[in-house]
């Protein structure tokens, strides 16, 4: 049985335009809409604002270290390495939340690059210490400015009681959890 050749669709097809991503990524689902509480004044779901806030906190983040060519997540190592001289791959992955295969990807850039130095455990031959290098120190003080940058356009719009109560609020919010 001999088969045809299949049509070739033309070459010049017409471009669809893609949405924009809608950045709220809870705004069309109605479990994400403010509801009411039996005393009938509205409230809203505090997940889905946080999460809006932390999207867009990342973002401006991710912006402002890119001139110095550091992502969020290897900021954080960085910071955290400063903190815990000495930790490994796998005490740095709980400290920042991520998993140790993260962390080890993260580790192993920013070793590549200079800005950490990888030694071994003298108590444990398999384990690699991690510490920051001289031009680590360095680039992670021009992005800790960078940051701080970003944190003061977080709270321009709060006067600085609000900035106090707020991050009071946020740190009994975490201590519930």
């Amino acid at each position: 049985m001999v088969t045809e050749p299949s049509e070739k669709p033309p070459k010049n097809r017409p471009r669809v335009a893609l949405p924009t991503p809608n950045l709220d990524l809870f705004s069309d689902h109605p479990e994400t809409q403010p509801t009411e509480t039996t005393t009938g004044k509205g409230t809203g779901r505090l997940g889905p604002a946080i999460r809006r806030l932390q999207l867009k906190l990342r973002m401006a983040t991710d912006k402002a270290l890119a001139d110095e060519q550091l992502t969020t997540a290897q900021f954080g190592a960085l910071s955290a390495l400063e903190r815990h001289p000495g930790a490994t791959s796998a005490a740095l992955s709980r400290t920042a939340g991520v998993t140790a295969q993260t962390m080890h990807e993260i580790i192993r850039l920013l070793s590549a690059r200079g800005l950490i130095d990888r030694t071994q455990d003298p108590e444990h031959g398999r384990k690699l210490q991690q510490q920051i290098s001289a031009d680590g120190r360095k680039r992670l003080q021009q992005a800790r400015r960078r940051v701080e940058r970003v944190e003061e356009k977080l709270a321009a719009p709060l006067k600085p009681h609000e900035r106090m109560v707020l991050q009071s609020l946020l740190e009994r919010c975490s201590e519930g959890l």
